[in-house]
């Protein structure tokens, strides 16, 4: 009979808890869409890959320097300043991605009906389609492999690969950096 119910206490901490996780996971998605705009920029402007010594000061530096600012507001800036240096040094690998002549390798590999090497070079491919987030890629990739360890007639899915392979690198080359420059 002498039970104490405050709703009040529980749905304003249910409240606050439900802004904070609000807040933390757009904080997560805007760090995540800097270093995707980094990345992209250190693509589209060809830059080079950072040596071992500035990689590991600046990944470790970073890091830490975002440990100690935490709980202050510049903390958010070194944690910005780490996602961005990540997108950086990501853009020199897909650079290199993109230019090994994957779909040259494939196309090759077809041509001469070298199915283990098909296979190997579809799934490696398909390692660089699920970096870039293209499942379309992926999954032709997976269905190439898949023919591939079977001897069965994949060259329609050659084709397609081929074709989206051409078409993603066309878009990259038709893409302006300066455009991108100015949305930043």
């Amino acid at each position: 009979m002498d039970r104490i119910v405050s709703r009040s206490g529980a749905g304003a901490s249910l409240l606050s808890t439900h802004k904070v996780l609000r807040n933390t996971y757009f904080l997560l998605g805007l760090t995540l869409a800097f270093s995707a705009a980094t990345a992209t920029a250190s693509t589209l402007l060809n830059l080079p890959a950072p040596g071992l010594i500035l990689m590991l000061v600046g990944f470790y530096g970073l890091m830490f320097l975002t440990y100690r600012l935490a709980n202050s507001p510049a903390g958010i800036l070194a944690a910005f300043a780490f996602t961005g240096f990540l997108g950086y040094s990501l853009g020199p690998i897909l650079n290199s991605f993109l230019s090994a002549g994957m779909g040259d390798a494939i196309a090759l590999a077809l041509a001469q009906r070298q199915w283990q090497a098909l296979a190997k070079r579809a799934h490696r491919m398909k390692g660089s389609w699920l970096l870039l987030g293209i499942s379309e890629g992926e999954q032709l990739c997976q269905r190439l492999g898949e023919q591939a360890l079977t001897q069965d007639d994949c060259a329609e899915t050659g084709n397609l690969l081929l074709l989206l392979t051409r078409s993603l690198l066309a878009r990259l080359d038709d893409y302006d950096a300066s455009t991108f420059a100015q949305r930043t």
